[in-house]
């Protein structure tokens, strides 16, 4: 019994084996069917016409010189404008504009120029109307004091101002300057308190500061600001 049954299995070993040979060549067939399959349909692509793709390519040259047409012609279109009689007038504007600009900027460097020197005649003004007041009882003197009005009127003559700022404003670096500055509990810090000496200017052009005495506030702000300040050291 133990060796028919040796034989038996033996027997479906075999059979077992030879089943499996024949899967793995019907998988190799298969994979073969597969492969010759997707190469007649690679072959059976249809290849582009020779003539198609020359067209296509003489296609792309053409856009491109097109492009290339369309911004000469542009340009062409731009120079041609200038010798049309709206471009005629285009540019006559803008040089009418810069002889304006250039004008104007010449006119400020006259007038900057002319302010520049007419400030070194302030110092003798002040000179004169010094002389004038110390002398003021002088009999011989006397005869002199026309001088100082008529030295400031020939300043006015070419453009010489004089001007003053108003009092309780801010302080305007640009036209004034503080010569002292005072406590005060109505105005606030940087105020114009009084004015003690008006400026000079030519056409706009400051040649001489207006001296002010500003405010620095309320001093018993100060001094509350002063005492927190030591409390935090």
């Amino acid at each position: 019994m133990t060796l028919s049954m040796s034989g038996e299995e033996e027997t479906e070993a075999v059979s077992e084996e030879v089943t499996a040979e024949e899967t793995a060549e019907e998988a190799v067939v298969e994979e073969d069917e597969t492969e010759e399959d997707e190469t007649e349909e690679k072959e059976e692509e249809p290849k582009e016409d020779p003539e198609i793709t020359a067209l296509k390519d003489e296609i792309a040259v053409l856009e491109i010189e097109l492009k290339s047409n369309r911004v000469k012609l542009s340009n062409t279109q731009d120079l041609a404008d200038d010798y049309t009689d709206g471009g005629y007038r285009r540019k006559c504007a803008e040089m009418d504009n810069m002889r304006r600009l250039r004008s104007q900027a010449s006119a400020t460097n006259q007038v900057a120029s002319k302010a520049n020197i007419l400030k070194t005649f302030l110092p003798t003004l002040d000179t004169l109307k010094i002389l004038e007041a110390k002398y003021a009882d002088n009999e011989f003197a006397s005869g002199y004091g026309a001088i100082p009005r008529d030295f400031e009127n020939c300043l006015k003559g070419l453009d010489v101002t004089e001007f003053t700022v108003e009092v309780g404003s801010k302080i305007d670096l640009m036209r004034c300057v503080a010569i002292s500055e005072e406590f005060s509990e109505s105005d606030e810090a940087g105020v114009i308190m009084r004015v003690e000496k008006d400026g000079f200017e030519v056409q706009g052009n400051v040649i001489r500061f207006a001296e002010v005495v500003s405010s620095l506030g309320s001093e018993k702000k100060d001094e509350t600001e002063e005492a927190a300040a030591e409390e935090e050291k």
